[in-house]
């Protein structure tokens, strides 16, 4: 992981630990049903969290991934399906990397590059779409326990190299909250 072996912050005060990427869900390879988990990572608090990536072209003017409300709705998706199994995962996971892990559903985080979030962030047609992506993130962690948080990835045109065959950020990315 290069730079991020010392954790990605959500916020100055939480940095998160990356565990696993593209995590199946699904018990069996047949249900196409259920999408895999982009990012498995862990808060400074031992909580679980869901990653749900998107990704837009730099200068794209229109939008072929998932609107940040699919994202939403996929990433608090992955974390139910997580917490319905979260006792054998914490196992796993405990196991696997040595940390103990928080009994709380996980957190979600929807993690974008800029340029996606100012795609969705500059027509107005959809109207005040942010500030409804923060109720239902209020509304979630009150009812669900589950802490949302929107982030912004912002990299420039080669951020990553292959070293011994292993992707490395050339530097440390700038993560920022989305709006």
């Amino acid at each position: 992981y290069g730079h991020l072996s010392q954790g990605l912050a959500i916020d100055a005060n939480d940095p998160i630990r990356i565990l696993d990427y593209q995590l199946p869900l699904k018990a069996k390879s047949d249900d196409a049903s259920i999408g895999k988990v982009d990012l498995l990572a862990l808060t400074s608090g031992d909580q679980l969290a869901v990653v749900e990536l998107k990704y837009m072209p730099v200068g794209a003017t229109v939008s072929r991934a998932d609107t940040p409300l699919r994202a939403f709705l996929e990433g608090l998706a992955y974390c139910a399906i997580l917490e319905a199994d979260l006792e054998s995962l914490q196992r796993e996971a405990e196991e696997k990397f040595e940390r103990p892990i928080a009994k709380k559903v996980p957190a979600l985080v929807l993690l974008a590059n800029s340029d996606y979030w100012k795609l969705y962030r500059e027509p107005k047609v959809a109207g005040e779409w942010m500030g409804e992506m923060d109720r239902l993130a209020l509304l979630v962690k009150d009812k669900l326990g589950i802490p949302v948080s929107y982030l912004s990835l912002k990299i420039s045109d080669e951020p990553i190299r292959y070293e011994a065959q292993r992707p490395k950020f050339v530097w440390p990315p700038v993560i920022e909250r989305a709006w």
